[in-house]
């Protein structure tokens, strides 16, 4: 094609591993950022300025690290098409200006956090074809607005419709109102 562009960050002196530690992020860190071959370095608390990240198609693997949620001033985070596991982070609440998350395409398990429930700003959620259970948030504040095709494409996560119907057909009830 030719018109694809590489662009490259690393993070210096950051603690990112997930190896059991809980070690904070350092204040102070160096970003080298690289595209088109040109190397721009930032130096600071670059990472808590950041607006939207966008980390899609980057065949990322492993768990989404925690430490994500402390980047409290993002207004859109999309890990979409990767090859993310395990469940999304408890600390993703943290995100309260986030208007955008989209974790679809990934293989993600578990239940989603309840603490999700609090992002009073999201406007966009996608969670579509990875491996979730259970069901949605409560469908207060926002998450009352996301229809089911937020949720598609995990074959054991339950639509709370769906999951008052089981009840309904293994508790014997003969007709529902509502």
């Amino acid at each position: 094609m030719g018109n694809e562009e590489t662009v490259e960050v690393v993070l210096k002196n950051t603690s990112y591993s997930n190896h059991g530690s809980a070690a904070p992020m350092r204040k102070e860190e160096t970003v080298e950022f690289t595209t088109k071959n040109t190397s721009y370095y930032y130096q600071g608390r670059i990472l808590t300025y950041m607006s939207g990240v966008d980390l899609s198609y980057n065949k990322l693997t492993g768990e989404i690290h925690y430490q994500i949620g402390n980047l409290t001033r993002i207004h859109t985070l999309n890990l979409s098409y990767n090859n993310l596991t395990r469940s999304i982070p408890r600390t993703f609440s943290i995100l309260q200006q986030n208007e955008s998350l989209d974790l679809s395409h990934n293989n993600l398990n578990g239940k989603i956090p309840p603490q999700i429930s609090e992002l009073y700003n999201l406007a966009v959620f996608s969670v579509t074809y990875n491996n979730l259970s259970g069901e949605t948030p409560e469908r207060i504040n926002q998450f009352g607005t996301f229809e089911e095709i937020s949720y598609q494409g995990n074959p054991s996560f339950m639509w709370p419709s769906i999951a008052k119907k089981l009840w309904i057909t293994t508790h014997g009830a003969k007709s529902f109102d509502g």
